[in-house]
């Protein structure tokens, strides 16, 4: 799971850059029309908002994950028999 995250979070980062170089080709401007650089930020906003979900998402489940499997391995306590339950 966290090779998975860290992978996401590397795809985000590369989306991040190439967003930033879609602003820079945008405000120079070095492509005519502009609607094609347009149509690139826009594209790429969307995969930057769908990554960071995704990101959010596997790091909430990995940590729910963690959470169930602490729980497992912690001895309860059995209150009617007043002894700890493995």
């Amino acid at each position: 799971m966290e090779d998975f995250i860290h992978k996401f979070k590397v795809c985000l980062k590369e989306l991040r850059e190439s967003q930033r170089w879609l602003r820079l080709i945008k405000r120079v401007p070095l492509i005519k029309p502009e609607s094609q650089v347009d149509a690139l930020m826009s594209e790429t906003e969307e995969l930057i908002r769908i990554f960071k979900r995704s990101v959010q998402t596997a790091s909430r489940r990995k940590l729910a994950s963690r959470a169930s499997d602490a729980q497992l391995q912690s001895p309860e306590f059995d209150v009617q028999r007043s002894t700890f339950r493995s």
